[in-house]
């Protein structure tokens, strides 16, 4: 019988479980840069800092591409007819239990979905005109938490079961703990998340017993399966589980799966709100009677913006960097900005990138990209001195002619540090003591001698969200 220490289950769900694994589950399946210093002289360091892992510092992240092609249509396999999802009352969040589906529905005609685009690469601007402003802070708190619950099969209904939280949001993080309801060689089965249902369309993400990721749409008579690929961390015994975790900002979806991010997709509707609710045996194929899928640790966090500035300038003129607008202490954050190259690389030395500082310590960390297409992470201490922490030979993807645009994303979110740069180099990195919130913000020219004095770097679509 598979449970997670400290999880919580009831005594309740621990007796149905046993009877059902031990009538239907086949047992547990086992699944079981070096580089340059900086020109300020900073030297490599394996020193950790209060509570920083220096070992999982360039730990790669699963080969999940950045740059978002456009989702190829996954085709929904020949027995599997979508059903329509019930519109059952909404359940409070502390309800364990969804309440009995509607009556069978007719099997809806599958039609084609709109497929998102690709994303398209940023073309390069002149410098624009800086208007830097930040907006109030909006926190990114808990709206639904619910210990434990079930979602009983319903063999013969039409309908997939669902468990509403009555959570209407547009940008979101939830995270949620499922229990397979039965072993994948025993029978087929589903389960997700559904999202911005606003009662004529809906989106979901669900994982399912081939190990796949789905990423599916859905109206009011039909539910359209846009996208699909295999992700081998999907764990499909019986006496097994999956946590998920779903960010979506905009109209960016990131999909943790078992606390590692394995895809970044393109989502439709970027101001779209609605319900959030979780799901399970959307195709209506469980002929088990009596299994149920089960989850724990359901939270829903409403996500906050910190910081949205539209663009600002960072003069240079000596000494140290020019720091630009800072964003209030955070833990939990997804973080987007983009750099312009002051003059091409051939005409001198520059740099920029993002400070992370914590009120609650004295160390500072710096990111920091120049015109040798290099990237360093340095840590300053209390006494002022600098470390290299972790660094790059040369990042191929960055662009250092004048007015070339470098895009970096940052994502903080359960426990991953992640950074891209232009959509690649994946790296996960401890940006400040997990236990510690920080403030960040852009600068440029991190030495005296890194920027010319006078001249200005450019940078916009600064935006930092607050998930918890």
């Amino acid at each position: 019988m598979w449970w997670r220490p400290g999880s919580g289950i009831s005594t309740r769900l621990l007796w149905r479980r046993a009877l059902l694994s031990a009538a239907l589950s086949f047992g547990m399946v086992a699944t079981a840069c070096g580089g340059g210093d900086a020109d300020t002289g900073p030297t490599p360091t394996g020193t950790a800092g209060p509570g920083e892992n220096v070992d999982a510092a360039l730990a790669t992240v699963p080969p999940t591409p950045f740059q978002r092609p456009g989702p190829t249509a996954g085709t929904v396999p020949a027995t599997s007819t979508p059903a329509r999802l019930p519109t059952s009352t909404p359940a409070g969040s502390g309800s364990a239990t969804p309440t009995a589906a509607p009556a069978p529905s007719p099997s809806p005609t599958r039609t084609p979905s709109p497929v998102p685009t690709a994303a398209t690469a940023m073309t390069p601007t002149p410098a624009p005109t800086p208007t830097s402003t930040a907006i109030p802070f909006q926190s990114g708190g808990v709206v639904a938490n619910v210990t434990e619950g079930a979602l009983p099969h319903k063999p013969g209904s039409g309908s997939a079961i669902e468990y509403k939280t009555g959570v209407d949001v547009a940008d979101f993080r939830v995270s949620v703990s499922f229990e397979n309801p039965f072993h994948a060689e025993f029978a087929a089965w589903n389960y997700g998340i559904k999202f911005r249902d606003n009662g004529t369309s809906y989106q979901m993400i669900t994982l399912d017993s081939q190990a796949r990721l789905n990423y599916l749409v859905g109206g009011t008579q039909t539910v359209d399966l846009v996208s699909s690929q295999d992700i081998s961390s999907i764990l499909t015994g019986g006496a097994q589980g999956n946590d998920l975790t779903l960010v979506v900002l905009g109209n960016v979806a990131l999909i943790f799966i078992n606390n590692s991010l394995q895809a970044t997709i393109d989502v439709i509707g970027e101001n779209i709100s609605g319900d959030i609710s979780l799901v399970t045996d959307i195709y209506n194929e469980s002929k088990v009677m009596g299994a149920e899928t089960t989850f724990t640790s359901f939270t829903v966090n409403r996500a906050g913006l910190a910081v949205e500035s539209r663009g600002g300038e960072l003069v240079k003129q000596t000494g140290g960097p020019v720091i630009g607008v800072r964003s209030l202490p955070l833990k939990e954050t997804v973080l987007d900005i983009t750099f312009i190259s002051p003059y091409p690389a051939f005409s001198g030395k520059w740099s920029f990138g993002l400070v992370f500082e914590s009120s609650e310590s004295d160390v500072s960390t710096w990111l920091v990209f120049d015109e040798r297409k290099k990237w360093q992470m340095i840590r300053r201490d209390e006494t002022g001195k600098d470390s290299v922490r972790a660094t790059a030979d040369k990042i191929d993807e960055m662009r250092t002619g004048r007015g070339e645009e470098n895009h970096i994303r940052i994502i903080s979110v359960d426990g991953e540090y992640l950074m891209f740069v232009n959509g690649s180099l994946r790296l996960n990195i401890q940006f400040i003591p997990s236990d510690l919130q920080a403030s960040v913000a852009p600068f440029a020219g991190f030495d005296d001698s890194h920027q010319k004095s006078g001249t200005a770097t450019m940078y916009k679509d600064f935006v930092v969200w607050s998930l918890g």
